[in-house]
């Protein structure tokens, strides 16, 4: 029975160690990583801009959109005005409202007086 056991640690007894490589780390290229950065920042300006200039562009198109709106409303409501101006003109409601409402009468017979030249 001892050199039973005597066998199993043999069995688990540590393997030497390996020397281990050091594998060499690969130095950074600060200037292209700098320069990598410096794009992307750049980039990110410019879309920037891009998306603020088309933002710009879609309100003043609304804008544009509303005050033509607002033109047609008041050249309709211009168009109305033109309408009850000729319709306050006209000698047909001139007349009603002189016989109607002030009481005056159509004349039976009209004289006209002339100027003779000598």
């Amino acid at each position: 029975m001892l050199a039973k056991r005597k066998e199993e640690f043999e069995l688990y007894q540590e393997v030497p160690a390996v020397k281990s490589v050091e594998i060499p780390q690969p130095k950074l290229n600060t200037t292209l990583r700098a320069k990598c950065f410096i794009l992307v920042v750049l980039l990110s300006i410019m879309a920037m801009f891009t998306i603020i200039r088309s933002a710009e562009n879609v309100s003043r198109g609304y804008e544009l959109v509303s005050i033509k709106a607002q033109a047609d409303k008041l050249e309709r409501s211009n168009e109305q005005l033109k309408l009850d101006i000729a319709y306050m003109k006209s000698p047909q409601r001139i007349k009603q409202i002189a016989t109607q409402d002030l009481g005056m009468v159509v004349p039976k017979e009209v004289y006209f007086a002339s100027q003779k030249t000598q």
